[in-house]
C-alpha cells in the first residue's frame, strides 16, 4: 500500500467527494463586521477539516463560502465512503449542537453537503496537488439539491456504506453535465453492524482450516485466538465473516459471537467494549438511555450500580473522558454474559475488526479481564498492522498476515462481478490490482459497467 498511496500526475483512483457550501453566508456578512465574520468563518471551517482530518481524508479546496474534500487521495482507506458519511454527519451534529448553546438565532448557520464515489484523476495547479473528474461535479450537483443541515448522497456511495448509516427512499435530480438523473439518498443517522459483507470468499482455506481448528481447541481458562493483519482490502473482515458463518453451522452452536469495529476517529472511551454489550442485548451505538436501562435491567446477575455506569457509558455522558473506575461497571456487566454462556457447548468468540484503531481503555480492560477473569472469549482481531501495545495486551494471539490472491483466485474474483469480462479488461485489472480484493472487486464492477 505504501507504493500505492504515492500519487503521480495522472493517476486513476476511485474516491470519495464531499462538497459541502453554507446556507445564508450573504445575509450573515451584511450583519457581521469582516473582521468578525473572518474570524468566525475560520473557527466554522477550522471545526470541519479538523473532523474531515480525523476521518483520514483532506481538503481539496475551498471556494468561497464552500469546502471540498476528498476521501481515498492520497491515502487509500477501505471506507472512504463511510469516512466521508461520517466526517459531514460528525459536523452537521456538532453546527446543530452550537447553535443551540449559542442562544443567538441571527448567528445560526447550516451546511448542504453532498457526497459521491468516483472515479478521479490526480494531477497538479502549479504547486497544488488536485483531483478532477466528473465526480466532482456530481458531489456538488447533490450538494446544490440537498435542504439545508441535510446530507445527500449517491447510489455510488450509499452501495459502499448503507450497512453503516440509514438513508431516506430515493430520489431523482439532474446533474449539469450528466444525460441522465442522478439517485440520491439523504442521510438519515447511524446504523449498528459490527461486520459488513463484501461478496463471495474466495481462496485463503488454508488459513480459515487452521482458525477452525484452534478454536476447536480453544480452553477458556486461556488467552488464544488470531490478528489477522495485511493491506487495506486484502479482505481480514470478509475471512471473519467466513469463520463465523462455519461456526453458525456447527450442530448445537449458541454460544454469543461479541462483535465490535474500532474506529479510530471515534473518541469515546471503552468504545469497543460498550459496542460489544450493546451488540449483545441486540442495541446499536446512540441508544436512547430508557432502551439501555430496560434492556440491562432484564439482565441477572449485574449490580444496579453496575448498570447505571454502563447506561451513563453508552449513552455518551462524557464519554471522552470516563472515570476509570468505570472498567470496574463494565467488568460486572461482561463477566455476567461470558457466565451465562460459560456452559455453552462451544467457546464465546469476541471479534473486533479494524483492532489497530481500538482506543486506549477497551485495550486496557482487556488486560484487566484476563487478569481478573475466570472466562476468557476467543478472540479473532483484525487490522493493517499488529502494533506492540496490541501484542503485549493479548499475549497469545497468533498473527496471520492475509496474503493476496493467487493469479486464479483473482480472476474467479474478478468474474463474480463481471461474468463475461473482456480479455484485455481481464488482463489490465489482474495486472494492476496485484491479488487485493477489494480493487479487483471495485475495478471490475466499475469495468462492467462502463465497459
Amino acid at each position: 500500500m505504501a507504493e500505492r498511496d504515492n500519487l503521480k500526475a495522472g493517476e486513476r483512483r476511485v474516491a470519495t467527494i464531499l462538497f459541502s457550501d453554507m446556507k445564508g453566508f450573504t445575509s450573515l456578512s451584511e450583519r457581521m463586521d469582516p473582521e468578525e465574520m473572518d474570524s468566525f468563518m475560520g473557527r466554522v471551517f477550522g471545526m470541519f477539516e479538523q473532523i474531515i482530518r480525523a476521518h483520514g481524508g483532506t481538503v481539496e479546496k475551498y471556494i468561497g463560502d464552500a469546502l471540498v474534500a476528498v476521501f481515498g487521495v492520497p491515502e487509500i482507506h477501505e471506507d472512504d465512503p463511510s469516512r466521508a458519511v461520517h466526517a459531514a454527519f460528525e459536523f452537521v451534529s456538532r453546527v446543530r449542537s452550537e447553535n443551540t448553546d449559542a442562544g443567538d438565532s441571527s448567528r445560526n448557520i447550516s451546511f448542504r453537503t453532498g457526497i459521491h464515489t468516483g472515479l478521479v484523476t490526480t494531477g497538479k495547479r502549479g504547486e497544488y496537488d488536485v483531483v478532477t473528474g466528473h465526480a466532482m461535479a456530481v458531489a456538488q450537483r447533490l450538494e446544490a439539491a440537498a435542504a439545508s443541515g441535510t446530507i445527500l448522497v449517491s447510489e455510488a456511495t450509499k452501495e459502499k456504506c448503507e450497512l453503516d448509516f440509514e438513508f431516506s427512499e430515493p430520489r431523482q435530480i439532474e446533474a449539469r453535465g450528466k444525460a441522465e438523473l442522478v439517485t440520491a439518498y439523504e442521510l438519515k443517522g447511524e446504523a449498528f453492524v459490527a461486520l459488513r459483507d463484501a461478496g463471495p470468499f474466495i481462496g485463503r482455506r488454508d488459513i480459515l482450516d487452521e482458525m477452525l481448528r484452534a478454536y476447536l481447541r480453544d480452553r477458556p481458562d486461556e488467552v488464544s485466538g488470531f490478528y489477522l493483519s495485511g493491506e487495506a482490502g486484502i479482505g481480514k473482515t470478509r475471512l471473519i465473516q467466513a469463520f463465523l458463518d462455519k461456526l453458525r453451522l456447527f450442530p448445537d452452536f449458541k454460544s454469543p459471537i461479541l462483535a465490535a469495529r474500532a474506529q479510530r476517529y471515534r473518541p469515546d472511551g471503552f468504545a469497543v467494549i460498550v459496542d460489544m454489550v450493546l451488540g449483545y442485548f441486540g442495541l446499536g451505538p446512540k441508544v436512547e438511555r430508557a432502551e439501555a436501562k430496560k434492556a440491562l435491567a432484564a439482565f441477572p446477575g449485574v449490580a444496579a450500580t453496575a448498570r447505571e455506569r454502563f447506561v451513563d457509558l453508552a449513552c455518551c455522558v462524557d464519554s471522552e473522558h470516563p472515570d476509570p473506575s468505570s472498567i470496574t461497571s463494565l467488568y460486572d456487566v461482561y463477566e455476567a454474559i461470558l457466565a451465562r454462556h460459560a456452559g455453552d457447548l462451544f467457546p464465546i468468540v469476541c471479534v473486533v475488526d479494524n483492532a489497530n484503531s481500538m482506543d486506549r481503555l477497551s485495550r486496557e480492560f482487556f488486560q484487566y479481564l484476563f487478569k481478573n477473569g475466570l472466562i476468557k472469549p476467543f478472540f479473532i482481531l483484525a487490522g493493517r498492522e499488529y502494533p506492540p501495545e496490541l501484542r503485549k495486551a493479548f499475549q497469545g494471539l497468533k498473527n496471520l498476515k492475509v496474503p493476496p490472491l493467487s493469479a486464479e483466485e483473482a480472476e474467479a474474483m474478478v468474474r463474480s462481478r463481471w461474468s463475461e469480462p473482456e480479455p484485455e479488461g481481464l488482463k489490465r485489472i489482474l495486472e494492476t490490482c496485484m491479488g487485493n480484493p477489494l480493487f479487483l472487486r471495485e475495478y471490475s464492477a466499475y469495468a462492467r459497467k462502463h465497459r
